[in-house]
């Protein structure tokens, strides 16, 4: 017999021995695989391995795949597909890695406009990716993922590219499906366009299909503040992944320091990419916000503020600089020049909820209880949904010793959020 079967060829491989420099690889690079029992080890390394084998790998920008590439991305894919029997995203034939970033063509645009991605998932086509983001992201329990966000939206181009939605045999689960996905969806737009922090990437808000991929990545990098904030969304993505990642075990202390070393890391590779684009736009003001950002989490305020000060004096008009300035001095007990920056905030956007919740927090720090009330109050006016107020401005009531005005805060953020769930069903 000259020909062997799919499931023969399969089965031949995994009788194989699992190579032990890949074990090296998902343990160093695959944070997520540390918290697996043995069994989904196990079965996450067969998965991989066939993963590997059936397709084909092509490193663009002069990249060369390697082993520690391919499992890497592979034990990161077939994560998405642990909970599917014999299924390893048999349409997908191509996997193009470049080393990082890329620009690509923009179809909606002029032959001469590109856009800079970090990865596409072609609809019947190749998942392309970069490398250094699939790696740093990897190896650290943060917000994002990019091949989990590539492979989910595969997953949602299984039946139809247009659909948003994956492949769904049974009608309940379908209806429930469309149901908790619409409102979870239009909950995030409203989120983000009122400026609330939210445990969901404010990414998923672009459309309902990046909607899909971000709340993916969220189910499996944050599963337990997803199922606490979003009970109905969690339920109902466990179930049709097959898979419960706030069940798996809690991180230990080897666990926490992996992440904190791949975080300092990650950290500081980031400032050196913005730094770079800096050096080829210096009139950019997100780069230097992205990274005064990254400064203020490595505890370098001086640099952090330097960045905000840019941003400034690059973007004279925009509140939001004012407010990221000011929750920076804030934190500095600079609260003087906080109020300062804030109230130019306000000035330049009378209605900005945000930029009146901090101010309220300022003059709370300042035990100026009256006009934190005063700010929150127009904080709440602007976003009556805006359940960081309605408790700041509970605080403050009970400060002032006036209970009634306090518990009626508190029954309005019990209300909202009793109204927020209601709204999922």
């Amino acid at each position: 017999m000259f020909f062997s079967t799919k499931k023969e060829r399969r089965e031949e491989l995994l009788a194989e021995p699992f190579p032990e420099t890949w074990l090296g690889y998902l343990r160093e690079n695959v944070f997520l695989y540390r918290l697996f029992s043995p069994e989904e080890q196990s079965k996450l390394q067969a998965a991989l391995r066939i993963f590997v084998a059936e397709k084909y790998w092509e490193g663009c920008g002069k990249l060369e795949i390697t082993d520690e590439i391919k499992v890497t991305v592979a034990a990161q894919a077939c994560l998405l597909v642990l909970g599917f029997d014999n299924y390893y995203f048999d349409d997908l034939r191509t996997v193009l890695v470049y080393p990082g970033g890329y620009l690509a063509a923009d179809p909606s645009e002029a032959a001469s406009h590109a856009n800079y991605l970090l990865g596409e998932a072609h609809p019947k086509g190749p998942v392309v990716i970069s490398w250094w983001h699939t790696r740093w992201e990897a190896r650290r329990l943060g917000r994002r993922n990019l091949v989990l966000h590539e492979f989910a939206h595969k997953l949602a181009q299984i039946d139809d590219p247009q659909s948003e939605i994956p492949p769904i045999a049974n009608p309940d689960l379908r209806a429930r499906w469309e149901r908790v996905m619409a409102a979870e969806y239009e909950q995030l737009c409203d989120d983000v366009d009122r400026e609330r922090s939210t445990v969901i990437d404010p990414y998923g808000a672009t459309n309902p299909a990046e909607f899909f991929a971000v709340v993916t990545e969220t189910f499996f990098l944050q599963p337990g503040a997803l199922q606490k904030r979003h009970g109905q969304l969690y339920d109902l993505l466990a179930e049709w992944f097959r898979q419960d990642p706030a069940a798996r075990r809690p991180l230990d202390q080897a666990d926490v320091a992996h992440a904190s070393a791949a975080e300092s890391e990650y950290i500081a590779h980031s400032i050196e990419e913005y730094s770079v684009a800096i050096r080829l736009r210096p009139d950019d003001p997100d780069a230097y916000r992205g990274r005064a950002a990254l400064h203020a989490e490595q505890g370098d305020m001086e640099k952090a503020l330097a960045d905000y000060n840019t941003v400034i004096r690059l973007a004279r008009d925009d509140p939001d600089a004012y407010c990221d300035r000011a929750e920076l001095t804030i934190t500095q007990g600079r609260l003087e020049q906080a109020l300062a920056d804030l109230d130019v905030a306000i000035r330049l956007d009378p209605d900005f909820a945000r930029a009146y919740r901090q101010r309220g927090a300022v003059y709370a720090r300042l035990r100026d209880f009256r006009k934190a009330i005063t700010n929150f109050t127009r904080a709440i006016r602007a976003d009556p949904e805006n359940l960081e107020a309605y408790r700041a401005r509970a605080q403050a009531h009970a400060a002032l010793g006036d209970d009634d005005n306090a518990e009626r805060d508190r029954a309005s953020v019990k209300n909202l959020k009793a109204a927020a769930r209601k709204k999922q069903k």
